[in-house]
């Protein structure tokens, strides 16, 4: 087997359409291989985000345009959608009362493949909070993201 190894590193100040909140991006992936591919692996190297007076403590990254194979979710009740999970940082004192939160969170899962039925032309990425009920609006206070995505993408040469 061969592969074609394809990075994308999206932030949610310049989406192609959409808003910071739902941010879409156009996957231009130069060289693909018009044969299509027999696997293609997902990985979420790196998910950095700065989340100023947002009032959630873990994560949802959410992925539209991109079919995870053998997967379900309750969410969706279909195929699942998340690609991360992450927590912000939160300190207690002695007495188990919170007395700072940080404003960023991080994921780095390039160790977590997600399998995925074919390279994406488009991605539409939202986050939620844990139960994938309440979208965060990221319209406010510079709240942004950063994304690097990894697709490995395997085929036969014969």
């Amino acid at each position: 087997m061969k592969t074609d190894t394809f990075i994308a590193q999206l932030e949610n100040n310049s989406p192609d359409s959409g808003d910071r909140t739902h941010a879409t991006f156009r996957l231009n992936l130069p060289n693909k291989r018009t044969m299509g591919y027999d696997k293609i692996t997902m990985y979420v190297d790196a998910f950095n985000a700065d989340m100023y007076n947002l009032d959630v403590n873990t994560v949802l990254v959410q992925a539209r345009g991109i079919y995870q194979k053998n997967s379900i979710s309750s969410i969706t009740k279909g195929s699942c959608i998340t690609i991360a999970q992450c927590s912000r940082p939160i300190y207690r004192n002695a007495s188990n009362a919170i007395i700072e939160k940080l404003d960023n969170v991080e994921f780095y899962g390039s160790n977590s493949p997600i399998e995925i039925g074919s390279l994406p032309s488009e991605i539409t990425i939202s986050l939620t909070n844990i139960a994938g009920a309440l979208e965060l609006n990221l319209e406010t206070n510079d709240n942004h993201y950063h994304l690097k995505l990894r697709f490995v993408c395997e085929y036969d040469e014969n």
